[in-house]
């Protein structure tokens, strides 16, 4: 279960995708530093008042820096976690202090950033926030990572 590349958001929501992860098809997150864009060239970008996460124009902020290892994804020191609770059958993410617990582990599908916990899918649709959803491969849910 591992994550080659992210996005950063101001906002990050992720709603409910279909399949449960197969352990074959993860890929191994890789120690480095990465900007997450989004198919239509977004940054996935951290609030750090509200510590949410959102999609954002692309700059040289620290905010919009995301450190990648194993199956941790990191902004400015917290690590990405798919909320516990849910509305309206979508699942926030947000940035939290890192405990290693499933609901912060991610892996890496294609261009898709899944959920270890319930296989959903990373999702940057409506309002350019984020929030893990039912993979449906729309551009919504591709991601690409750069240095």
């Amino acid at each position: 279960m591992k994550l080659s590349g992210l996005i950063l958001l101001s906002t990050l929501i992720i709603s409910g995708c279909a399949a449960t992860p197969a352990a074959k098809n993860k890929a191994k997150l890789q120690a480095y530093d990465y900007r997450i864009k989004t198919a239509n060239g977004k940054c996935l970008q951290h609030n750090t008042t509200k510590h949410t996460l959102s999609a954002a124009s692309c700059s040289k902020h620290d905010t919009q820096r995301f450190a990648v290892a194993g199956n941790d994804i990191r902004v400015n020191g917290l690590c990405l976690q798919a909320a516990s609770g849910k509305t309206n059958k979508t699942h926030t993410v947000a940035a939290a202090q890192c405990t290693g617990q499933p609901n912060q582990n991610w892996y890496r599908d294609g261009q898709t950033i899944r959920s270890s916990l319930n296989g959903l899918c990373l999702d940057a649709a409506k309002s350019n926030t984020l929030r893990l959803s039912r993979c449906n491969h729309s551009q919504a849910q591709q991601f690409s990572f750069s240095h």
